[in-house]
């Protein structure tokens, strides 16, 4: 199973650099027009922090397949073939996991415990993803969870 939200964070990154192109536009135009430095101010402030939004923006894969549970993050304006996974373990160190559910931006927190007997979190912002690909994170989880409650082997 392998989720992604691409689509969405693609198209969030490039209305944002539609947006930051039509502020810079406006500033060059008013700045020859009226010569408000407030104006001025306003507008460099905004076109800041669209440019920190737009190197936020990050698109999220997630794959469980294998026994191995994937994730890959990459910026949505790198055009590489191939992309190494962020986090990749296998299912059984999957101890506890939490969805926290917003409306346009949610994150899951993975619980993990190693081989070693070392417990980790990792924090993963959902940001862009439906509500049916949530869900189809949480079922798939939910089984693995349950899976190794039931049949611990660390």
């Amino acid at each position: 199973m392998k989720v992604s939200n691409c689509f969405i964070a693609k198209m969030t990154a490039y209305s944002l650099l539609i947006a930051m192109t039509i502020m810079l536009v406006c500033l060059v135009v008013l700045e020859q027009t009226f010569k408000n430095p407030l104006l001025d101010c306003l507008l460099i402030t905004g076109i800041i922090l669209l440019i920190i939004a737009l190197t936020k923006i990050r698109t999220i894969t997630y794959e469980f397949s294998g026994g191995c549970v994937t994730i890959r993050k990459i910026h949505p304006f790198t055009f590489k073939k191939f992309v190494s996974p962020d986090v990749e373990f296998p299912q059984t160190y999957i101890r506890d996991y939490n969805v926290q559910n917003n409306m346009v931006l949610g994150s899951l927190v993975l619980k993990i415990k190693s081989k070693r007997n070392k417990s980790y979190a990792i924090k993963i912002r959902l940001f862009g993803f439906s509500h049916s690909q949530r869900k189809q994170i949480n079922s798939s989880l939910i089984s693995i969870v349950s899976k190794n409650n039931f049949n611990p082997t660390i």
